[in-house]
């Protein structure tokens, strides 16, 4: 029996190193799972950071891009009623000198006549749907402009080309003073102080 003893002491010896490596080898095990579970939360962690600061960028580009688009249609509404107001104020202005009366009208078509003429030589048709004026009102006005500036304008039949005003026919050249040619004219010389006045 001392044989086995010795057999049963060596085998619980050996049992025992088993168990104490068994419980070594379990130990590194779970340093090593702790440090992978470790390493793999601050990766996730890392990760989710990354991903929540990146979120956090495209979301602020993402706003700026909408308030910069609500800035942009904002001033763009702003403009537009601006532009309206300006072609507004200009409808009125011509509403306005058609609108003038026809002692008032003359003296606007012959401020007009003296604006575009080039030689003294010309020929001028009023406009076949001008209501104010007539062909011995424009005659009237002619001869006055002639006298005061030494010219030879002359009169021409009426034109349907144009809705209003009149058209100044030279040798190589044609003016049109029609409404919307007057209009862009007092557009063009008044758009800048009717823009001061306005805003």
């Amino acid at each position: 029996m001392g044989k086995k003893k010795k057999i049963d002491n060596m085998i619980e010896g050996i049992k025992e190193l088993a168990r104490e490596d068994i419980r070594k080898i379990k130990e590194e095990t779970d340093k090593k799972i702790d440090t992978l579970k470790e390493e793999f939360d601050k990766e996730k962690k890392g990760y989710r950071e990354k991903k929540l600061a990146k979120f956090k960028r495209e979301a602020e580009l993402e706003a700026g891009q909408i308030i910069t688009n609500q800035r942009l249609k904002s001033r763009n509404k702003i403009l537009n009623e601006k532009r309206a107001l300006i072609e507004g104020t200009l409808e009125e202005v011509v509403s306005r000198l058609k609108g003038l009366n026809k002692n008032n009208y003359s003296k606007f078509i012959s401020s007009l006549i003296n604006r575009v003429v080039l030689k003294g030589d010309e020929k001028i048709s009023l406009s076949s749907l001008e209501k104010k004026l007539n062909s011995k009102d424009l005659e009237k006005i002619i001869k006055k402009i002639n006298k005061v500036n030494n010219w030879q304008i002359e009169t021409d039949k009426p034109s349907d080309r144009i809705d209003g005003g009149f058209i100044l026919k030279g040798k190589d050249y044609e003016t049109v003073v029609g409404w919307n040619n007057i209009r862009e004219d007092i557009k063009s010389e008044y758009e800048n102080k009717i823009i001061k006045e306005l805003f």
